[in-house]
This record gives C-alpha cells, structure tokens and sequence, in this order.
C-alpha cells in the first residue's frame, strides 16, 4: 500500500511544478535570456561632426599648441634660472668644503706672469710668497708682447720720444752736442 501512495505524490508534484522552458527546436540548447536594464549613464563616444566644429576644433588646436610652446619656453627660461643659482651655490660649497677640509680659503693676491723664453712657457708667481702657482705654455701673444717690452735699465741714455733734440744723432754722425750713450752725466 505504500507504494501507490508514491505514485500519487509524484502525480502530485508533476502537477505542481513549473513547466520546464522548452529546449531550442534545432540544437537542443536553452533559448537566450532577455537583457534586462541596469542603469544608465553618459559615455564619451566618437559622434559625427560638421564643418564649423572642425574649423572651430582647428582654431582651438592652434591656440593650445602656441599656449604650449610659450609655457615650455617659460619654463626653459626658468630652469636656466634655476641652473645659475644652483652653480653659485655649487661653487660656494666647494669653497666651504676647501676651508674645512684644506683649512684654505680663496682670496685674491697679487700675481706676475713671466715669459721664459728658452722654454716658451709662462709662468705665474704669486708676489707674497713667490711660489709659481701655474706654469703654461707661451701663446703667440706671449711671445710678440715680449718682443715690444721695454729692456731693463741697463745705465744707458734714455730717449725720450717727443723731444726731437733726443731722437737726433750723437757725436758718431758728426754732431758734438748730442749726449754721448752709455756716458752720464
């Protein structure tokens, strides 16, 4: 007795139960579900324009493309600024780190440069201790301003340019009252 008491049940419950959504006639595969709207929002998509917005979207280009230039170049005049201002503070600093690590400090003193002719160098002494600071080799200008130096007093007679009377010849050319060089008198 039991049993038809299942059969009933589930005669029962087929009846009760949904019926199943019927298989695709052609592959057997379920059929697509319905979409179903969430939300809605505004999306930036390419649209379609006419010919003033492209002119008016050309002009606006040509305008942001020169504000760019001039802020580039802005910022090249300001990094220069910025690139003076850090070397003076570089070379303050090396001047500091010289003191303390050297305990030196640089200062100006008085200097000579001299021409060493048999070894075509120049030399730069500094006056307060005679110490030769940089040796370097003579340039052309070094060698002709030696060339138009004046000679060291050697006790001779000196000739004064502007005075004719100086520049005439001596007793050697038949004239008595010139100074005789090498003679003081």
């Amino acid at each position: 007795m039991a049993r038809p008491k299942k059969a009933k049940n589930q005669a029962a419950a087929k009846a009760t139960k949904k019926p199943k959504a019927k298989a695709a006639e052609s592959n057997g595969t379920p059929p697509l579900r319905q979409p179903v709207e969430r939300k809605h929002y505004m999306m930036d998509l390419p649209v379609k324009v006419g010919r003033e917005q492209v002119e008016q979207a050309a002009e606006e280009f040509a305008a942001a493309y020169s504000e760019r230039e001039a802020t580039l170049e802005e910022r090249r005049e300001a990094m220069a600024g910025f690139k003076e201002t850090l070397t003076g503070i570089d070379e303050r600093m090396k001047r500091l780190r010289d003191t303390v690590q050297k305990h030196t400090t640089l200062q100006p003193v008085e200097v000579v440069e001299r021409l060493i002719v048999e070894t075509n160098a120049v030399e730069v002494v500094r006056l307060d201790t005679g110490e030769i600071v940089e040796t370097k080799t003579a340039s052309a200008e070094d060698r002709q301003e030696s060339l138009f130096e004046a000679p060291e007093d050697d006790g001779g007679e000196t000739v004064d340019l502007d005075d004719p009377e100086s520049l005439a010849p001596g007793p050697e050319f038949g004239r008595s009252d010139a100074p005789t060089p090498g003679v003081h008198g």
